[in-house]
């Protein structure tokens, strides 16, 4: 849900808006309505809509699904900072929370139906082709030495 821009995540249940619900739950490629979902779902007298742990997973798995790009890109970043903070002095805490977080992330993966082997198969495609190119560069500046021994390398020799 974080990952969404719209909320900071949900613990028992998913307490919001009408208007934030509606449009967190579109976004999801949800059809209905978040309130809908469930018996237990209800709106209070001040419209706020108090909706269960299951609706609220739902609609996380769905957005996962719907927007992978955007929560792999989240889960990246904060693996990221943690693994940046943890070498500061005083920051080994932060490793501590990347192992601990990593099978919440593990999941949030899972659900966005791209395994974490297909974002790094891209990767390793993207960096092929800048190697390439590099490659190419090298030819033309008339570093045909150089240039070979890179090839040899992406054959794996």
């Amino acid at each position: 849900m974080t990952a969404s821009g719209e909320y900071g995540g949900f613990v028992r249940r998913w307490d919001t808006d009408a208007a934030s619900a509606e449009r967190y739950w579109a976004r999801a490629g949800l059809d209905g309505s978040p309130l809908d979902d469930h018996p237990a779902n209800y709106r209070d007298r001040h419209g706020t809509w108090h909706l269960m742990f299951a609706t609220a997973l739902k609609a996380a798995q769905g957005f996962a699904a719907a927007e992978p790009d955007m929560v792999d890109l989240y889960l990246r970043g904060w693996e990221e900072r943690l693994r940046a903070e943890g070498f500061e002095p005083g920051g080994s805490h932060a490793h501590d929370l990347l192992r601990e977080w990593a099978p919440h992330h593990a999941l949030a993966r899972a659900w966005t139906q791209e395994p974490r082997g297909h974002a790094a198969e891209r990767e390793v495609e993207r960096l092929r082709r800048l190697v390439t190119a590099a490659v190419r560069y090298l030819r033309e500046a008339g570093e045909d030495n150089r240039a070979a021994k890179i090839e040899r390398g992406l054959r794996g020799r």
